[in-house]
């Protein structure tokens, strides 16, 4: 089993160039607004390298070949935003994050948005940043009456519309993705297929289950301004103890229903997370599932993949991950 990669900086090839002097390749595939990022380790013996410009675009790939057969994927474009020069033994570091993660999203902007879906929220700002959006049925329909961007960047508005509706707001391969968290959704809105996971496919130190003490919410209450009573009542989902209240109140009992189930169902994902590192593959990415069999219960069955890390170093070619209790 060997490693391969392609680097491109820029749209030129340039594997052929770093192929000597790779130390280490490295991807973290995040979910929601965490910007993935690319960390490249370069031996600067002899300072062979020009010093990559900030801003620069890298287009990385990475795979595996095995049995005579290539399996490789394409991890992402991102731009550099950072180099550093250590020694001794010299070495060049380039890092880079999510090219789509533009300036342009993180500009402070001041509109209301009047009678409008979450949908036309997406598709707005996706236009704005030729961006394509896409947006998951259950959520495209949600219906604000008004709401404020106040002194407030795109990326922060649609974070804080994706925390209360439970969803993963990110822009992904010129996209603009706004659907709900843990259901596994590639940059197209399609569904990703579930991957097997056994005893065996874990290396050293394996798997590792964390269930916090503190219990599964049972309910969930969100506050809303009755208008016509002159007024502010609340909303709970499910019921029993312990109980969670969410204090911003809603400017209508819809948003205030839509957030409260969000909110139980984000909380209660949450409550046990899995990591640990496996054999090579490439076939696991941030947001897709995982089905896990043969180690015992609280181990075995789905999890949604939150974080995958992908490197490649002399060492071979190396992959780990993070994931949570998925929503169902």
């Amino acid at each position: 089993m060997t490693p391969i990669y392609t680097i491109k900086a820029n749209g030129s090839d340039i594997t052929r160039l770093v192929k000597s002097r790779l130390l280490s390749l490295t991807v973290t595939d995040e979910t929601g607004w965490q910007s993935d990022r690319v960390t490249i380790e370069l031996d600067d013996r002899d300072n062979p390298f020009e010093l990559p410009v900030k801003g620069a675009e890298l287009d990385i790939s990475m795979g595996i070949e095995k049995s005579g057969k290539q399996y490789i994927n394409h991890r992402g474009a991102f731009v550099v935003d950072e180099v550093d020069i250590t020694g001794p033994p010299d070495k060049l570091i380039i890092e880079g994050k999510a090219a789509n993660m533009t300036a342009s999203l993180k500009e402070k902007k001041t509109r209301p948005w009047d009678n409008v879906t979450l949908s036309d929220i997406v598709a707005t700002i996706a236009g704005e940043h030729d961006l394509t959006p896409v947006v998951g049925a259950e959520l495209a329909g949600i219906r604000f009456d008004h709401l404020d961007q106040t002194e407030e960047s795109d990326i922060h508005l649609l974070t804080r519309l994706g925390r209360e509706h439970d969803a993963v707001a990110k822009p992904v391969s010129r996209r603009l993705l706004m659907v709900k968290k843990g259901q596994a959704k590639t940059a197209t809105g399609k569904s990703m297929p579930t991957v097997n996971l056994t005893r065996s496919d874990f290396v050293e130190p394996g798997w590792e289950m964390n269930a916090p003490d503190r219990g599964r919410y049972k309910s969930v209450t969100a506050f809303y301004q009755d208008i016509q009573a002159g007024e502010k009542k609340s909303i709970t989902i499910g019921s029993g103890k312990p109980a969670y209240v969410i204090r911003s109140p809603f400017a209508t009992q819809a948003q205030a229903d839509q957030a409260a189930r969000s909110r139980l169902d984000r909380l209660n994902r949450g409550t046990a997370t899995l990591s640990g590192p496996v054999h090579p593959r490439t076939d696991l990415f941030a947001e897709g599932r995982i089905n896990v069999t043969g180690i015992r219960s609280g181990v075995n069955g789905s999890w949604s993949l939150t974080k995958v890390t992908t490197k490649i170093t002399d060492n071979g070619y190396a992959v780990s991950f993070n994931a949570e209790v998925p929503k169902t």
